[in-house]
């Protein structure tokens, strides 16, 4: 993999599945897990991935349309990922009762917690998006009552219609988006910049323009890194809770 220029970081992500191979074979006891001793190579992580502006954010976004339930719904999770700087998971975990499209919020599980106890913030314009992708989703392929909690977004394809939506399939959908806008780019079937454009640089894109607009504190917060609510006082809190909310419509990708 190194002779044939691969990248560190993809010559690892190439042995990480062989490993998890031997390693199910071990479990199975079908065979040792010969590559336990192998290392991954070093990756150079001195320079920061680069991050989308909010501009070039709009004009991803505007690259999706709503003329189908698929584009609906990858236009309504991209938007809301980059609103609320969500990891993936997050995005995965998504329930539709978890929505408060009338206050512009919706719960989910930080990392580290246990539940969904933590609740971000959305724009406007994003909490109508969602509101039209669950209305033509309810048309077109219906929302069961039971069993519930009901995944906000769902597989469409015909094999798997209807259930919770993975990483692996958001992590493809936003990549597509991301070639069709010239940022990840492809030679000969091959990704030249693999890893640098992804779902995840949606949340860094969030944090960098939050950043950059007002100061690394609000940006530490939408990220969930900063533990505010939990460590100062009511009015401390309440400044927080207005700050973070003028910066939901800072962060409005649908103007």
């Amino acid at each position: 993999m190194v002779a044939s220029d691969h990248e560190p970081a993809t010559a690892n992500a190439y042995l990480n599945t062989v490993k998890s191979f031997y390693r199910w074979c071990e479990a199975e006891e079908r065979y040792p897990s010969i590559a336990r001793s192998i290392r991954a190579l070093r990756e150079d992580r001195s320079h920061p991935l680069p991050a989308l502006s909010h501009q070039q954010v709009i004009a991803l976004i505007g690259l999706v349309s709503e003329d189908t339930l698929v584009h609906l719904r990858d236009r309504a999770m991209i938007a809301l990922s980059y609103a609320t700087a969500f990891r993936s998971i997050s995005v995965v975990r998504a329930d539709i009762e978890d929505l408060d499209l009338a206050q512009c919020t919706i719960s989910h599980q930080a990392k580290g917690h246990r539940g969904k106890d933590a609740t971000a913030i959305m724009p406007r314009s994003v909490a109508e998006l969602l509101c039209r992708y669950l209305a033509r989703r309810r048309t077109e392929v219906g929302i069961p009552e039971h069993p519930r909690p009901a995944p906000l977004f769902i597989a469409l394809d015909r094999r798997c219609k209807g259930q919770r939506l993975t990483s692996k399939t958001i992590r493809r959908q936003v990549l597509h988006y991301m070639e069709r806008a010239g940022h990840a780019q492809r030679h000969e079937g091959r990704l030249l910049n693999p890893g640098v454009f992804s779902a995840h640089s949606l949340r860094r894109s969030a944090s960098a323009t939050t950043a950059e607009a007002v100061g690394r504190d609000i940006a530490q917060g939408l990220l969930g890194h900063a533990a505010q609510a939990a460590s100062t006082p009511l009015e401390a809190h309440q400044l927080w809770q207005r700050q973070l909310q003028e910066n939901a419509q800072r962060l409005d990708p649908l103007p």
